[in-house]
């Protein structure tokens, strides 16, 4: 969070995007990624097992798989249509929400991030997304009537007048949500078509281009659509921006190529008016957007992340409640935070237990993680184990800080990254346990992830693993650990 929010154009874009006269967020597939439905690739994959599986072929699924990344997604959908036929709309909303109701998932933090940006800009701001899901809307819907301009909020998937008093989200490639409406914009004979009218979309896409500044987020940038409408667009000295989730780099080697191949890009992405700005860690796009509208609101009282950030760790150290330097008082810390921890994994099995989850077979153990100042200035932030429930740490020396990276062993800091929960299960020598489910803590005023919290279970198979907790103690969990969290969070330090 600090190298990335500390970052010149970084911060020049958030000045530059707050004080946009009108602004368009444009969202793609990492607005719905973040709870979990598919990327665009892993969708025309999943439809490619499917039609391969319906044609009895399935011992030649990997050679498909393989034949379907040479020759591109695009050619891939197609196909899949053709084998598909008049099933493919059911196998798009199988591959998306699986056995769930898409009318009871609940948005992640980047499509709540814009539905509070839509707060800030007021109808000055217009709302679009290439997904099929309605989160953005229900993210639209959660906002409190006393916190929020709108009273309605629409799906438009045809070009619409704008109604006085409500938000509408525009589906460019149509929307199979909770309703299904418009027409599905897939595969290559549908990119194909759009390509040979001017149709809705781009005469959408072109103005927002040419007349407000854009943001694009969780958007790949590879819509054969929307690289037409860039190049389309008349020419404007409006700078739009753009958020990428930059490729891991595990080596001096890794990270010299990332980084030219980056400047690479940036040329091009110029030249067409955008601004790329890559962020390390997926919290970090939802984070920018929460702070554009921060920096709208507050205007001049606006303090940059990286400051608010420094200041907490600053705080969190001077009182001692994070990290101590005597023994002393870190034991006492300790056993508070064991104690709190000891009952929270206790709640955790009532909650679960109401919801016929039975655990009680189970050693259970929860934990508590918590961002960690950078070894030195220009370096990342760190995490470490601030507490558990199942032992007490006794010693300042058993702090052993954890790099903050989104291919980290750690679950807790994989929920950091990623800015929202997750769940794994683990088969690793060095772990006891056998499966973790990770959540964020989020606190007022810094906002960023500051921590995790991590429910952990020995035996292999756990009533918590995916395919066996129901998604509605899932979001039980999820509403017990939120609030508790911020409390052990906001604790006092050691007395005297």
């Amino acid at each position: 969070m600090l190298l990335f929010f500390s970052e010149p154009t970084v911060l020049q874009a958030v000045h530059d995007l707050a004080a946009a006269r009108r602004l368009t967020v444009i969202a793609g597939a990492g607005s719905s990624m973040e709870i979990g439905l598919p990327s665009w690739e892993d969708l025309v994959l999943g439809l490619l097992d499917d039609a391969v599986h319906a044609q009895g072929w399935d011992d030649d699924q990997e050679g498909f798989r393989a034949a379907a990344r040479q020759s591109g997604l695009l050619t891939t959908a197609e196909i899949v249509s053709a084998l598909l036929g008049d099933g493919m709309p059911a196998s798009i909303r199988t591959r998306l929400y699986g056995a769930n109701d898409p009318a009871a998932l609940r948005p992640g933090p980047l499509a709540r991030a814009i539905a509070d940006l839509q707060q800030d800009f007021g109808p000055l701001m217009r709302l679009g997304t290439t997904n099929y899901d309605d989160l953005l809307e229900r993210a639209l819907h959660e906002k409190l009537a006393g916190e929020r301009w709108w009273r309605g909020v629409r799906s438009s998937v045809t070009p619409r007048p704008a109604v006085r008093g409500a938000v509408a989200v525009t589906h460019l490639h149509g929307l199979l949500g909770a309703v299904t409406r418009g027409r599905v914009v897939l595969s290559e004979r549908d990119y194909q078509r759009m390509q040979l009218r001017r149709t809705w979309q781009e005469r959408w896409a072109t103005e927002a281009l040419s007349d407000t500044t854009c943001l694009f987020v969780g958007a790949s940038m590879t819509d054969a659509n929307l690289i037409r409408y860039l190049y389309g667009a008349e020419a404007s000295r409006l700078r739009h921006v753009a958020l990428f989730k930059r490729r891991p780099a595990e080596s001096v080697g890794e990270e010299r190529f990332r980084s030219r191949l980056e400047a690479a890009e940036t040329a091009r992405w110029l030249r067409l008016g955008v601004t790329p700005l890559y962020a390390d860690h997926f919290a970090e796009i939802a984070q920018f957007v929460h702070e554009v509208g921060a920096r709208r609101r507050l205007g001049t009282a606006y303090v940059p992340l990286p400051e608010r950030l420094r200041a907490w760790f600053e705080e969190e150290g001077a009182v001692g409640a994070l990290y101590v330097q005597d023994d002393a008082g870190y034991r006492e810390v300790q056993q508070l935070l064991h104690d709190r921890l000891g009952r929270l994994r206790d709640d955790v099995r009532s909650v679960l237990r109401a919801r016929g989850v039975d655990t009680s077979g189970e050693k259970i153990g929860v934990a508590l993680l918590s961002l960690f100042p950078p070894a030195a200035p220009g370096k990342a932030e760190r995490v470490i184990v601030l507490a558990s429930s199942d032992r007490i740490m006794t010693s300042v020396d058993s702090i052993a800080p954890i790099p903050l990276r989104d291919g980290s062993d750690w679950t807790g800091v994989k929920a950091i990254c990623r800015g929202s929960p997750l769940d794994e299960q683990k088969d690793v020598y060095a772990s006891r346990w056998r499966h973790v489910l990770g959540f964020p803590i989020y606190t007022d005023g810094v906002r960023t992830p500051l921590g995790a919290v991590t429910i952990a279970s020995i035996s292999p198979s756990s009533a918590l693993a995916l395919d066996r907790l129901p998604n509605e103690a899932r979001q039980a969990l999820a509403d017990l650990v939120g609030p508790r969290s911020r409390e052990l969070f906001a604790r006092a330090g050691p007395s005297g």
